[in-house]
C-alpha cells in the first residue's frame, strides 16, 4: 500500500501542477491573441482589457513557479547531497537564508507587476517591474548554477545535477526576458515572450525532476 500510495502521490502532484501551468499559459496566450485581434479591429477597449488580463496571468504564473523554485532550494534531500567541500560557502543553511531573503522581493515584485499591469503604465515607469524581476532572477541563477557546478561530477546524483542545470537555464531565460522588457516594447515583445516560455518549460522540467528526487526511487518490499 505504501508503494502504491507513493506512486499515486507522485503522479497526481506532477499532473496537477503541470495542468495548472498549461492552463494558465494557454489562457494567457488566448488573451494575447484576443488583444491582437481587437487592436486590428479597432476595438481598443477590448484589446486593452485582454492585454491586461494576459499580463496579470503571466505574473501569477511567474509567482507560482518562483515559489516552487524557492521550495526546491529549501529541500534538504536536494541540497544536502551537494559536496560542500568543493564550494565552501555553499551550504544548506546559506541556501535557505538566501531564499528567505528573496521571499520579500518576490512578493513585492508580484504586487508591483499586477498594479502596473492594471494601471497600464507606459514607459519609463513600466520598466520598474522588469527591473525588480531581473534583480530577483540574478541571485537565484547564481545559486542554482553553483549547485550544478558543485554536483555535476557526482554520478550517483546525476538527476539532481540535471535538475539544477535546467533550473539555472530557466533563471537565465527569466533574466533575459526581464532585460527585453527593460529595453522596450515593439520589436522586443516577441523575444521576451519566447524567453518567458523557455523559463516556464525549464521550471516545469525541474518540477518533475524534483518530485522524482525528493520522493526517491520506489522500493518494493520482499515477498
Amino acid at each position: 500500500m505504501d508503494t502504491h500510495g507513493a506512486q499515486v502521490t507522485r503522479r497526481l502532484l506532477a499532473l496537477s501542477v503541470t495542468f495548472w501551468i498549461i492552463s494558465l499559459s494557454a489562457l494567457s496566450g488566448t488573451l494575447g491573441l484576443v488583444a491582437i485581434h481587437a487592436w486590428d479591429a479597432g476595438d481598443y477597449s477590448r484589446a486593452s482589457h485582454a492585454d491586461t488580463g494576459a499580463k496579470i496571468i503571466v505574473v501569477v504564473l511567474q509567482f507560482g513557479l518562483s515559489v516552487y523554485m524557492m521550495i526546491i532550494l529549501n529541500r534538504k534531500a536536494l541540497v544536502e547531497p551537494i559536496p560542500s567541500s568543493r564550494i565552501g560557502s555553499l551550504t544548506l543553511s546559506n541556501v535557505r537564508g538566501l531564499t528567505a531573503v528573496m521571499s520579500f522581493p518576490l512578493i513585492t515584485n508580484t504586487v508591483i507587476s499586477v498594479i502596473f499591469a492594471a494601471l497600464q503604465e507606459n514607459y519609463p515607469l513600466a520598466r520598474l517591474p522588469a527591473l525588480c524581476w531581473l534583480l530577483f532572477f540574478i541571485p537565484l541563477f547564481c545559486v542554482t548554477l553553483l549547485l550544478y557546478v558543485s554536483i555535476r561530477r557526482t554520478k550517483e546524483h546525476s538527476i539532481i545535477a540535471c535538475m539544477w542545470l535546467v533550473l539555472a537555464v530557466g533563471q537565465a531565460c527569466g533574466a533575459i526576458s526581464s532585460v527585453g522588457a527593460l529595453v522596450g516594447k515593439g520589436d522586443f515583445q516577441t523575444p521576451t515572450s519566447l524567453f518567458d516560455a523557455l523559463w516556464i518549460t525549464c521550471a516545469t522540467f525541474a518540477l518533475h525532476s524534483s518530485i522524482q528526487c525528493y520522493l526517491g526511487p520506489i522500493k518494493y518490499a520482499p515477498l
